[in-house]
């Protein structure tokens, strides 16, 4: 290839990535300060607010960020929003680079940054103030780094990729489990063999990162063991095992095909032989994740890499068949799949629109998985989008019922939640209003303290739950409703000391 040519496909290259990164910000930017704060974002507010080496929920690299915001004036849910949304647009013009490392021209190019761009887990996750797309983005950048260590054998990639990997866990341990498979993968079957002697590359500087962290650990018992045995009483065992396959074939749409492309061309390309041990460790990650029956989003950081891999195969492909009719149906396909899903994982509608758009998708295409929480009920909308409607309700009623009381009475109150949800929400938007907030479900609110001779006491309940309170100690129960919110049909009790006799948290 001539030098002009070379110079010419990298300035094309550099235009589509920057088309895409600004279409990503323009799907959700304007939107991001739509319905209200996720629950999780209310929680990691709350751990902001004290900073430390770790939590019950995980590391810290969270909270530490939200932390930033805060120092910055504490200001919109949309300014919250805009660290994550351009790390979701990062990732998009990532995904891209990855096609001309592998060996991907400007077309390759264009398509994984549509695929990636349009699918809908990739659209639900890149906007919200959660570990999720901080974690996505760190395996990605995993797999860059390593592809560019296939390449040139230049060890500083390597020590990148420690420092990388030693963030991301700082953000979410479960990025250890992919740099795992990858390392070994690698050691095992690659165009240039990792040596064993090498890994300290990677180790080290991780290690290092994660120090902190792993003492915090160390010091407070282990209890990201205990978290995972939650995570698996409350959430992962309730999922079955069809499901999660179904999930995997179809949560990504139909830019879902750009991946299965990539997967075969990871074990059947000639060109990408030497990256195989990519398509080997994605495999072994989805076996282990249908084993521990864990979500499925767990591994889409996983799936940057896959696009860019399929891109280069589609394109392949494309050229093969020269078929108008069937290449202009494939984008047809992906596009149109995208903008369909949008309203399901990004507010670009109005709550009422959102309403009738999944009426109309339920009623006409039969469409309702979106629309199934984890407790196995089908609501109007998403689980993540109720997640984001009535807590400042949930906090002005329990507020309320504070204030019933005389104020002599209220220094000797407490509140107790079913779960972190409740308990973030009432410390933030009841913030200097309101007494601490401690959850009776094991999170970071349940090691909060509390009056332990209050007098009175304020249970916020996600139902009914008068069977546990003694009626003569019952002072008072109000129930929100706040149709198509989470915290529609909670119930705040208000009670005398000694009144609880046998309550749990559901």
């Amino acid at each position: 290839m001539q030098y002009g040519s070379v110079v010419n496909s990298q300035k094309q290259t550099a235009v589509i990535i920057t088309i895409f990164l600004l279409l990503k910000l323009f799907i959700h930017l304007p939107f991001n300060g739509r319905y209200g704060y996720h629950a999780d974002e209310l929680l990691h507010i709350a751990m902001a607010e004290q900073l430390a080496w770790g939590y019950k929920e995980g590391p810290p690299l969270i909270s530490f960020l939200t932390w930033i915001w805060l120092q910055l004036g504490e200001g919109s849910l949309w300014t919250l929003r805009l660290l994550p949304t351009l790390c979701g647009a990062a990732l998009v013009g990532l995904t891209g680079m990855m096609v001309r490392m592998l060996g991907g021209g400007p077309f390759a190019v264009l398509i994984a940054c549509m695929a990636l761009l349009l699918d809908p887990s990739f659209l639900a996750t890149g906007y919200m103030m959660q570990p999720v797309v901080f974690d996505q983005l760190a395996w990605a950048l995993c797999g860059f780094f390593l592809i560019r260590f296939v390449k040139n054998g230049n060890r500083s990639e390597l020590l990148y990729l420690g420092v990388t990997a030693g963030l991301g866990m700082m953000n979410k341990l479960s990025i250890a489990l992919y740099l795992c498979s990858l390392l070994i993968a690698l050691l095992i079957k690659a165009g240039r063999k990792l040596k064993t002697r090498e890994m300290i590359y990677v180790v080290v500087p991780a290690l290092i990162i994660l120090l902190p962290h792993l003492i915090w650990q160390i010091n407070n018992g282990f209890p990201f063991i205990s978290q995972l045995g939650e995570l698996n009483t409350y959430y992962w065992s309730r999922t079955d095992y069809s499901t999660l396959i179904q999930q995997m074939l179809f949560s990504h749409g139909a830019s879902g095909i750009v991946c299965g492309f990539g997967l075969a061309s990871f074990w059947f390309s000639t060109s990408l032989r030497p990256f195989r041990f990519i398509g080997i460790s994605f495999l072994v990650l989805q076996i282990v994740i249908l084993c521990l029956q864990a979500k499925t989003y767990y591994s889409f950081g996983a799936f940057p890499v896959l696009y860019a891999a399929g891109a280069i195969g589609t394109v392949r492909l494309l050229k093969e068949w020269k078929r108008p009719l069937v290449n202009g149906t494939f984008f047809v396909m992906i596009i149109l799949s995208g903008v369909l899903a949008m309203p399901a994982v990004v507010p670009v509608l109005r709550l009422n629109h959102t309403i009738a758009w999944f009426e109309m998708m339920r009623k006409h295409a039969g469409i309702t998985a979106p629309l199934k929480w984890d407790d196995g009920t089908t609501g109007q909308i998403p689980q993540y989008f109720a997640q984001m409607l009535g807590w400042e309700e949930l906090t002005k009623e329990t507020l309320g019922v504070y204030h019933s009381l005389p104020e002599s009475k209220r220094a000797s109150t407490v509140i107790l939640t079913d779960n972190y949800q409740q308990a973030g929400a009432i410390s933030f938007f009841g913030k200097d209003q309101l007494p601490a907030t401690a959850s009776l479900r094991p999170s970071f609110f349940s090691l909060k303290d509390v009056h332990q001779n209050a007098e009175y006491t304020i249970i916020v309940s996600s139902g009914p739950r008068e069977e546990s309170v003694t009626p003569a100690g019952l002072l008072s129960s109000q129930q929100i409703d706040y149709p198509n919110a989470e915290v529609d049909g909670s119930v705040i009790y208000l009670i005398r000391r000694g009144a609880v006799i046998a309550y749990r948290a559901p």
